[in-house]
């Protein structure tokens, strides 16, 4: 105590280190505590990233590996679409045929099937009598082996199909069948086309079922590109005769005729009119239309 009053100002100056000791001891302490807890808080975020990181890796490995097992699908199926088309549109043909071969074959194939027609009470006309095959058959020079021949064949086994088509929809008459390319073939991407036009004459139901024997019931594919139809009634021409088609049932004026008669009599317009009907069911039909066949898909290694 006796120091104290002594030396007051030496005391108050030892009180104040030891407080202002004491108050950077809690200073220090405190700071050292913030930056265990600063560096606490940032290792949890530096945790927390990497896991993010790991987890958002995960997922894009996922999506990655999902999506190309759904690109392997979509690729698989496409090639079974691919080969379901080739194996429904093409037209097989196997072994080589020379060009004296072909030529025959198409003379003597045609042949027959128009006869086929005839028995099916089908009428062909002599432009048509070789089913569009006539620049080939009347043709000087023999078609090439290796380009045309082929091609030929092929179009044969078309035709076929198209007469065999005619004579299930029971139409009348075959007026014309053209190959417009003649042994050309247009590349269209994943498919080929042979263009074809026909001209036919029959009812209304029987081109109509044509029609749609062609787009439906054929084993191969036709694409239906354009029909024109005419229908052709009973036409009164000069002088009150009849002009397109005779009528035996109407009755003449002036008495009984046979038909088929070189001139045919005169008849009561008002009493034809009556009959008209049953004329008018005759169509003739242009059309025009195309064989599509589909590529054979190319084999993957």
């Amino acid at each position: 105590m006796d120091f104290i009053k002594k030396k007051p100002l030496m005391t108050l100056s030892l009180v104040i280190a030891v407080l202002a000791a004491a108050f950077l001891a809690v200073k220090i302490k405190s700071a050292s505590d913030s930056a265990r807890k600063s560096g606490e808080d940032i290792e949890r975020l530096k945790k927390f990233g990497e896991q993010e990181a790991r987890a958002t890796y995960s997922a894009t490995e996922g999506n990655l590996t999902r999506s190309a097992e759904n690109l392997e699908k979509t690729q698989q199926r496409l090639r079974e679409l691919r080969t379901a088309l080739y194996e429904a549109s093409h037209v097989e043909f196997n072994g080589q045929v020379s060009n004296t071969q072909c030529k025959n074959h198409l003379f003597e194939e045609t042949g027959k099937l128009v006869e086929g027609l005839a028995r099916e009470a089908v009428f062909v006309t002599e432009s048509a009598k070789y089913l569009s095959f006539h620049d080939v058959i009347n043709a000087d020079k023999l078609p090439d082996e290796v380009v045309e021949v082929p091609v030929l064949m092929k179009q044969f086994e078309i035709i076929r199909e198209v007469v065999s088509l005619m004579k299930k929809a029971q139409i009348t008459q075959l007026v014309s069948l053209k190959r417009p390319s003649g042994v050309g073939v247009a590349e269209k991407g994943e498919f080929q086309v042979i263009p074809l036009s026909m001209q036919v004459t029959g009812s209304s139901s029987s081109v109509k079922d044509l029609l749609t024997r062609l787009q439906k019931d054929s084993k191969y594919y036709f694409m239906i590109r354009n029909v024109s139809l005419q229908s052709s009634p009973v036409t009164i021409g000069d002088g009150g005769k009849l002009a397109a088609l005779s009528a035996p049932a109407a009755v003449p004026k002036s008495g009984v005729t046979t038909p088929g008669e070189e001139n045919t009599p005169d008849i009561d317009l008002a009493y034809a009119e009556q009959f008209q009907v049953q004329f008018l069911d005759r169509v003739s039909a242009d059309i025009r239309f195309d064989f599509v066949e589909f590529k054979k898909p190319v084999e993957e290694n």
